[in-house]
């Protein structure tokens, strides 16, 4: 299983806390999501889904154009609410989170204290996309947002809430979730060429 992040969004949105907002890919996003879309070709993929915000299901239907591959949206997959944080610069947000921070760690599955979601809500609407996605066999692609991939990924792993954030994913790459007799392994992570291992996979 691919999860995927989309491409780098606008440069208008790009110094603040957009989250759950259906903002824009930048002209290079655009051309990142080509680029990725395209080395998923010699990959065999069965399924693609994908969030419903437009900059996740742009990549997902290249994705589904280059392999042939059915494609479907699933509001899980959309990017974490960020509630009273929502589009506020990131210096103000960063401030937000110095002012939190203690908080969030003591808590990281249920804080909610900018208003919007927890990560346990987060998982619990995101968690079932995964699992239909793996139900069928092969090999499969979520494409959708960094907050979404690191929680699932973290999920996956069996690792404790938060530990996530450690999971570094850049735009238009992704992490590669193989399932094994013991449940699910990390064999790639913040990889740029699904169809092949080339420098800048991690």
């Amino acid at each position: 299983m691919w999860i995927v992040r989309h491409g780098e969004v606008s440069h208008v949105h790009a110094g603040t806390a957009y989250g759950s907002a259906d903002v824009p890919l930048s002209p290079r996003g655009e051309h990142q999501t080509r680029t990725l879309a395209r080395s998923f070709g010699p990959v065999a993929v069965r399924l693609v889904l994908a969030s419903p915000l437009a900059r996740a299901a742009r990549l997902g239907e290249a994705i589904a154009r280059a392999t042939g591959a059915e494609l479907s949206l699933r509001p899980g997959l959309a990017e974490l609410d960020r509630g009273d944080w929502a589009g506020i610069p990131f210096d103000e947000y960063e401030r937000r989170w110095a002012d939190q921070g203690e908080a969030y760690w003591r808590d990281p599955s249920g804080w909610r204290g900018h208003g919007g979601e927890s990560e346990a809500q987060l998982l619990a609407r995101a968690w079932p996309p995964l699992e239909e996605a793996a139900e069928g066999g092969g090999t499969v692609v979520l494409a959708t947002h960094r907050h979404v991939l690191r929680a699932l990924v973290a999920a996956a792993l069996g690792a404790p809430p938060g530990a996530g954030h450690a999971l570094c994913t850049d735009p238009a790459r992704g992490a590669l979730l193989v399932a094994g007799e013991f449940g699910w392994t990390l064999e790639r992570s913040n990889a740029a060429d699904p169809g092949g291992l080339r420098a800048g996979d991690l």
